[in-house]
């Protein structure tokens, strides 16, 4: 059993998510939003910078679910990229247009 448990601000409140074995929980909106950001990137390269990669079900890889979730948040202060491949770049983009026609 994996399981990873990722708590921060986002939209102004705090909110946590969980993925156990592939499975989301938690906040509601948020969850809804990493499995939108996954199924846009399905077909694509993503995971942390030193691999591993996945380009299918992200959610079922557990370095590939931890860098969409992280990747929800705002980050504080500077950081390293989550991920180098211009898929994550394109979903950033999507989430702004989406979230502009809200």
């Amino acid at each position: 059993m994996t399981r990873l448990t990722f708590s921060g601000i986002r939209n102004h409140k705090r909110v946590t998510v969980t993925r156990v074995d592939g499975a989301l929980s938690g906040d509601l909106e948020a969850v809804a939003w990493i499995r939108y950001v996954a199924a846009c990137l399905e077909g694509q390269i993503l995971g942390p910078i030193s691999g591993p990669y996945t380009s299918s079900r992200h959610l079922a890889d557990p370095f590939a679910a931890a860098e969409l979730i992280r990747s929800i948040f705002p980050a504080r202060w500077p950081r390293r990229a989550i991920c180098r491949c211009a898929a994550l770049h394109r979903a950033r983009s999507c989430e702004r247009a989406v979230r502009s026609c809200l």
